[in-house]
């Protein structure tokens, strides 16, 4: 019993647990899960304990919930695309929105890195200008492209924090 119960995945196990503990008084419980994927994910494993049906517990996403307290929406990618477009025209030479979009959701992902991970955008984004510099030292005369660059990794933290 012990290694067929260790086999059963984590969410399934507590969707047992808890409608064994709450049985009929389940849609009194509300879970609170750190992913969406989380929440389908356990939805789903109380669809399968169910004999019938059965009202289930509330279960939400920490961001479904923190957006509940703010009284905001989530942002669309596409909105977070133009929103960054829009900030790196005023702070850059701005190319096309042809050529940005095939290194802003790039950058996009990068920035939501950096916010998970805690990192002081300013700092990392310092060294990798100087990384590039040391990249390129010893080469000829900087191109036009070789200092677009550069000027770009200058302009990053303004990037961010816009």
């Amino acid at each position: 019993m012990e290694s067929n119960e260790a086999s059963v995945p984590f969410l399934r196990r507590v969707a047992r647990d808890l409608t064994r503990q709450h049985q009929g008084q389940l849609h009194r419980l509300g879970i609170i899960l750190p992913s969406r994927r989380a929440e389908r994910s356990l939805r789903h494993a109380f669809s399968l304990e169910a004999d019938g049906p059965v009202m289930s517990p509330g279960i939400w996403s920490i961001e479904s919930v923190m957006m509940g307290f703010a009284g905001r929406r989530p942002v669309s990618p596409v909105e977070q695309l133009l929103a960054l477009y829009h900030v790196h025209q005023t702070e850059t030479d701005a190319e096309a929105l042809e050529d940005f979009l095939k290194w802003g959701p790039t950058l996009l992902r990068d920035f939501g890195e950096i916010d998970r991970h805690g990192v002081d955008a300013q700092a990392l984004y310092r060294e990798l200008k100087e990384v590039e510099t040391l990249a390129e030292w010893g080469l000829d005369l900087p191109t036009d492209l070789m200092q677009r660059r550069l000027n770009l990794w200058l302009k990053m933290p303004r990037l961010y924090q816009g």
